[in-house]
């Protein structure tokens, strides 16, 4: 148990069983990278595809239409103002605005829970007793960003079963979907959320999952929402191990009090504790350095994803859009996990709760409690020096140093920047889009502003401003007294309710500063928004007929092959073939295979053309040569129709 050399990633555990789809997922983070929530609906496609040197690479073709299929099936509760600025623009982050729902802890903390709950449907059948709806559960320690460090995940799979008593087991879990929509900081501007946490809070109570091999029982302990003192630990227990990168005396103090209790966190979150504390514990330790430098990356890679074959944007190239992962900003230790010895058996709580007294005091936080054999899951399975595999490989001694130094001047920057971020993210913020009259081109403008007087932490920054993330660092403006910043004369395109904030404090001499992003309400964005972005993504015939072909894979291996045929097309790799050179891809055996066994993908193609033919820029990438295949294809199709 807990062996380093035993690694999963999320992409593999967000993969939907054989036969299945994803109907809606429910994910919550403390911080968030939008490019992570971009490429996480390439897991329930199987559209990405990895290298020879095994990097995962997303075409991005293959990811606006994962997007297309799945972007309006996820829902994603996030701390507000904890949303990372992006390293550049993109227009696929469009599809994410909906996604991603701010919210704020009821007790004072902050929402710090990281958890996923999936929700599966078979495809092409109705759910049976032989083909249920599938449920999956991820607890991971990670937040949805590209952060690089020691963390752990709990994946565990259910059946739902509509006649079955509904499980008292999985009520508090239940309980905690249900209230996520309450704790909004923004109104979202559709009720998707409210409809994917209702649906799955409904149905979590009659799941039956499986608990882990060598496990008999699962319990689930939400944090933060209703009680300022939840305490999941029974007592008395035998033997304890904290696992935590951020600890308190208060917390340590508590759980040590009566049991032998070893500690592994950071050396640094060790030094601060009081030595009263440190003695109260019976082993300290860190992980060793040379364990840091071996931390594997999220997706497996060096760097997080890879954009291959086309350029997202128009003019960047693939070794551009690859220098847009983010660097991870994260190492050492950040897994969450105590295990118990209690008689005869091994209980463990793995989840997002540091041990701290904010985790079990005013955050909202997850734990997930599983109880196994000692032998297995016990404090000896993971501290066992006889397992070379063993955590303890990764471990060394935490030795006190005789001098520390505390910057209290940086603590106080740290303290104010947090303060004010916070005041800026939970205050009354309103984005309206507004068309320029008289214009030779249709452009807007948009405004920031702020419905009631800015808050005193936000007044007392030296600095704030802010601009649409679609928008380069110099059209930055300062959001002072008049309570509005006003970006004149935008394209559509760059029309975005992601707003990056930019904050300067300052103490003495010193000042410091932080950027981040808020997902806003907006009014009056132009109509059919999704289909003119999509427009304006497909700029000419080769990049339709790619994602035609596309629309025609299926959610698996036939997909990846189609990516592969892509690659290699006319030598391109998303170039400007004319419209009377590029229907050479092969779209008729697929229209013909879809019309036999999928038809509905036809609905789909159908929808495309309508779209592109409302405009004459639209008409203008269609190759005439697939008109003719089309018709009489889509006529056939409509005839099947009832």
């Amino acid at each position: 148990m807990l062996e380093p050399t035993d690694r999963r990633l999320l992409f593999e555990l967000l993969r939907p069983p054989a036969g299945y789809r994803l109907s809606c997922a429910v994910g919550t983070t403390y911080s968030l990278d939008l490019l992570a929530l971009l490429v996480t609906p390439l897991a329930f496609t199987l559209f990405d595809c990895e290298t020879k040197e095994g990097k995962l690479t997303a075409s991005p073709t293959a990811l606006l239409e994962s997007l297309r299929r799945y972007a309006d099936n996820v829902t994603l509760f996030c701390q507000t103002g904890k949303i990372q600025p992006p390293t550049k623009a993109r227009q696929l982050f469009g599809y994410l605005e909906q996604c991603v729902v701010e919210v704020a802890a009821p007790l004072g903390g902050v929402f710090h829970p990281k958890l996923w709950v999936l929700r599966f449907e078979p495809v092409g059948q109705q759910p049976d007793d032989e083909w249920p709806i599938e449920y999956r559960v991820l607890c991971p320690s990670r937040n949805l960003t590209f952060d690089r460090s020691w963390d752990t995940m709990l994946a565990i799979d259910g059946a739902y079963w509509p006649r079955e008593p509904r499980s008292e087991e999985n009520a508090p879990l239940a309980q905690m979907i249900a209230q996520l929509p309450d704790l909004t900081v923004r109104q979202p501007s559709t009720e998707t959320y409210r409809q994917h946490t209702q649906l799955i809070a409904e149905e979590l109570p009659r799941v039956a999952f499986e608990p882990p091999e060598g496990t008999h029982s699962i319990r689930f302990w939400p944090l933060g929402l209703e009680s300022r003192d939840q305490w999941p630990f029974q007592e008395p227990m035998d033997r304890l191990l904290v696992i935590s990168p951020f600890v308190s005396d208060g917390l340590l103090s508590r759980m040590s009090k009566d049991v032998e209790t070893t500690i592994i966190s950071r050396a640094e979150e060790l030094t601060r504790l009081q030595r009263e504390t440190l003695e109260q514990l019976k082993a300290k330790y860190t992980l060793d350095p040379a364990a840091e430098s071996e931390v594997p990356s999220p997706t497996g890679n060096e760097e997080p994803v890879e954009f291959a074959n086309e350029a997202v944007e128009d003019g960047q190239t693939k070794e551009e859009t690859a220098q847009d992962a983010v660097q991870e900003s994260l190492s050492g230790l950040h897994a969450k996990v105590y295990i118990a010895d209690q008689d005869g058996e091994g209980h463990i709580w793995t989840g997002s709760a540091n041990a701290t007294d904010a985790a079990f005091g005013k955050n909202v936080e997850i734990l997930v409690e599983l109880v196994g054999k000692q032998e297995e899951y016990g404090v000896g399975a993971v501290l066992d020096p006889q397992n070379k595999n063993g955590l303890h490989t990764l471990l060394q001694p935490f030795i006190r140093p005789q001098q520390t130094d505390v910057d209290e001047i940086a603590e106080k920057l740290e303290r104010l920047l947090d303060d004010t971020q916070m005041a800026i993210a939970r205050h009354e913020l309103r984005v309206q889009v507004e068309t320029v009259t008289n214009a030779k081109e249709e452009l807007f403008d948009l405004k920031v502003h702020a419905t009631l007087p800015l808050p005193e932490q936000w007044l007392s920054a030296r600095e704030v401003s802010c601009r649409p993330i679609t928008l380069r660092e110099t059209w930055q403006q300062a959001f002072a007294d008049s309570l509005t910043a006003t970006f004149q004369q935008l394209h559509f395109d760059r029309l975005t309710p992601f707003i990056l904030f930019y904050v300067r404090v300052g103490v003495e001499d010193r000042t410091q500063e932080r950027q981040f992003v808020v997902n806003l309400p907006i009014k009056g964005l132009p109509e059919n928004r999704r289909e003119r972005l999509l427009l304006s993504l497909l700029r000419n015939s080769a990049q339709l007929m790619r994602y035609l072909l596309f629309l025609l894979a299926d959610d698996g291996w036939d997909a990846r092959d189609t990516l592969k045929l892509l690659e290699g097309i006319d030598g391109t790799k998303g170039g400007s073939q004319d419209a009377g050179s590029t229907f050479d891809l092969p779209l008729l055996e697929p229209m013909l295979k879809a019309l036999a066994k999928a038809p509905e993908k036809l609905d789909r193609v159908a929808q495309l053309v309508a779209d592109l033919e409302k405009t004459p820029e639209g008409r203008a990438i269609i190759p005439p040569a697939f008109t003719e295949t089309w018709q009489p294809i889509w006529e056939v199709r409509k005839g099947m129709q009832p």
